[in-house]
């Protein structure tokens, strides 16, 4: 079995790149037509939730085709051993991320806002069918799928080259870019990094999908509960006095930041004692991933030829990123100047 390498991480996280675009593209089209026959579909929930989903199925399908069809073994694998009473953390990580990150959010978007820019209308979940498909892809889906690529492909690949710091930050800023929603920038990037430094702690991805489950679940109760009230008068609060706005974002970010590694440290602790090494020294081991040959109608075996074209770009993995992150930030930028011409 072959060990993931860089430009195999970078190759994924491109695909799924030219994947999410030509979805959205389908979807366009279809919003296009919907509304040349006056139909708003493009306002309603269920299609919204459905394109989602189909972009998550959409990643899934990279993922099988780039990493599971030709077996490479990932450093951090949904398969690895990990000690899981160590995932309770998880829910206190993602609690931990909210309390941490969500001011500096706040004020990031309200920067935006008083520049002129007004963020596309969120998705509103007004029956119980919407309520549980849109639970099911922000909640499942998508924490599964994403980290799937980011922390199963991307930060694997590029853990085996460039070590844990700049492998963190590269996959955080490929997460955040990936969504090409400005309103979402700097909290998908923190958690990006708390995701990435959970999946390295437990030397699995299973923790950074249960985080960004959890966090997506804390937002979705968040909106829809008196909870949302009570942050909203709290933000109007902070808001008409800076000086003690200053004084808690920096103190919730300095605390809740703390307590978040805090629970990474115990976290991996846990797991280099499951291991039965020196704490410290926690050692990233694997299991096969199954699968069978696949060959064409001529009897060519297809994954021979997609490793010729993954070989073929060895060494120019820092190009490939590049590209990748490139399309994100123009569909990212695109969506930052629609946002100042609404």
């Amino acid at each position: 079995m072959e060990r993931i390498k860089s430009v195999n991480g970078v190759l994924t996280f491109l695909f799924a790149v030219l994947a999410n675009l030509i979805i959205q593209f389908a979807a366009a089209i279809v919003i296009t037509v919907g509304g040349a026959v006056g139909s708003d579909i493009g306002s309603s929930a269920i299609f919204n939730f459905i394109m989602m989903a189909l972009i998550q199925v959409g990643f899934f399908l990279v993922f099988y085709i780039c990493i599971l069809q030709p077996k490479r073994e990932l450093t951090l694998s949904v398969k690895n051993k990990i000690n899981y009473p160590s995932l309770a953390f998880t829910p206190f990580i993602a609690a931990l991320c909210i309390c941490a990150f969500y001011l500096v959010t706040f004020w990031f978007m309200t920067g935006l806002s008083k520049a002129g820019f007004t963020p596309a209308a969120e998705v509103i979940m007004s029956t119980p069918f919407e309520f549980i498909l849109g639970s099911f892809v922000l909640c499942v889906a998508a924490p599964v799928c994403e980290e799937l690529i980011f922390r199963g492909a991307l930060l694997s690949g590029l853990r085996e080259k460039y070590g844990v710091v700049a492998s963190v930050l590269l996959s955080a800023f490929a997460f955040m870019l990936m969504h090409m929603n400005p309103a979402q920038t700097v909290y998908q990037f923190l958690l990006g990094i708390v995701c990435a430094l959970a999946a390295l702690a437990a030397g699995s991805v299973l923790p950074a999908m249960l985080i960004h489950s959890f966090s997506n679940m804390f937002a979705i109760i968040i909106d829809y509960t008196a909870l949302g009230t009570i942050l909203e008068k709290f933000l109007n609060f902070l808001s008409a006095r800076a000086g003690i706005a200053v004084v808690v974002t920096l103190a919730c970010f300095a605390v809740f930041g703390f307590l978040i590694l805090l629970c990474l440290y115990f976290m991996r602790k846990f797991n280099a004692k499951k291991s039965g090494e020196k704490q410290g020294t926690l050692t990233l081991e694997n299991q096969p991933l199954a699968s069978k040959p696949i060959t064409d109608a001529d009897g060519n075996r297809t994954i021979e030829k997609h490793e010729k074209a993954v070989n073929a770009l060895d060494g120019k993995d820092k190009l490939v990123y590049a590209i990748a992150c490139g399309v994100c930030a123009l569909m990212w930028v695109i969506a930052l100047v629609s946002g100042f011409l609404s």
